[in-house]
């Protein structure tokens, strides 16, 4: 395991005065996935490999806080697909070939090989792990973390980019052929848009689901009623969305075409209109909101190594309640 130290820099980007876009940097590279511990003193980066921010050492009057990178040694590479953060401290990662658990220092204290894995989700009481695969036979499996064993599985005719816990026997699934319901009892599915969304993000008290597509789609999707609501703005893909903890926000993030910059959005979602919006240099693939809401954070990486920490009330000019 390397240590290599560098810096996280909480910026406060104003407006830009030609475009009435919030301007930033151009970064070089950015996060595929992101976690930050309960205590809101460590997140967890992967950009290549997993990078730890402690995010406590801020200084208050600079926004500067020291990281220290640890490289986690897998025995082949292997893109980062999921990252949680555990009850008792460490995380559980997924990266393509399984997933593995990182003790509080983040070193590999179990891992366990499952074939190509592409995407996965933990519940609530962090008890069951699901995960889809790539394969000849895509499939989707949920694995018992406690007892280590697989509990469920099924084939699946869908390549899914995308999953989730409703609950313990529920899960969302979205790939391209669409957005489903999963019974894990009764192994049925039940599709309730047809859209096939890039990226997903969920808020539970809500019931709101936030669908990126291709060319800028962004729908609100209500799981109690199966509406579908668009928030037009964008024209490039989406690649990440998140709401905030309140659910009052939604910020999203694209991909653009050759020469045309990428870009954030900060959306209202009980009034489904734009708020602000910021350029970026690097396409942004998470979002990651910190301290209940008051910041949140794109991933993105500038050739000096740091990262941007944007504060939500530069794009709302209020806080969350």
């Amino acid at each position: 395991m390397s240590l290599v130290f560098g810096f996280l820099v909480l910026v406060s980007h104003g407006p830009d005065p030609s475009t009435g876009t919030k301007s930033v940097p151009h970064p070089g590279k950015s996060a595929t996935v992101m976690a930050v511990n309960s205590e809101q003193s460590m997140m967890l980066l992967a950009a290549g490999v997993p990078q730890a921010w402690n995010l406590a050492t801020a200084d208050p009057k600079t926004g500067v806080v020291k990281k220290k990178l640890n490289q986690v040694k897998f025995p082949r590479d292997a893109e980062i697909r999921t990252m949680v953060p555990l009850q008792g401290g460490g995380y559980l990662i997924a990266p393509t070939f399984g997933f593995a658990v990182l003790d509080k220092d983040l070193s590999v204290s179990n891992r366990i090989e499952v074939g190509y894995l592409n995407r996965a989700a933990v519940n609530k009481d962090q008890t069951l792990l699901a995960w889809t695969s790539f394969s000849r036979n895509p499939e989707t499996v949920i694995y018992d973390l406690k007892k280590k064993t697989v509990k469920w599985r099924i084939q699946d005719n869908d390549i899914v980019g995308e999953i989730l816990f409703l609950r313990d026997d529920l899960l969302l699934t979205a790939g391209f052929n669409g957005v489903f319901l999963m019974d894990t009892k009764t192994e049925k599915k039940k599709q309730i848009s047809k859209r096939g969304p890039h990226t997903i993000a969920f808020h539970p008290p809500s019931n709101l689901v936030a669908l990126g597509e291709s060319f800028g789609q962004l729908t609100l999707l209500n799981l109690q009623t199966f509406l579908e609501i668009s928030l037009k703005g964008h024209d490039a893909d989406i690649t990440a969305l998140a709401f905030s903890p309140d659910g009052t926000f939604l910020v999203s993030a694209t991909r653009a075409p050759p020469f045309v910059d990428n870009e954030l959005r900060v959306w209202d979602v009980t009034n489904k209109a734009m708020m602000k919006r910021a350029k970026q240099g690097a396409e942004s693939r998470f979002v990651l909101f910190l301290d209940d809401g008051k910041r949140f954070t794109t991933g993105q990486l500038d050739k000096a190594g740091n990262v941007e920490l944007y504060l939500l009330a530069d794009f709302t000019n209020a806080l969350p309640k």
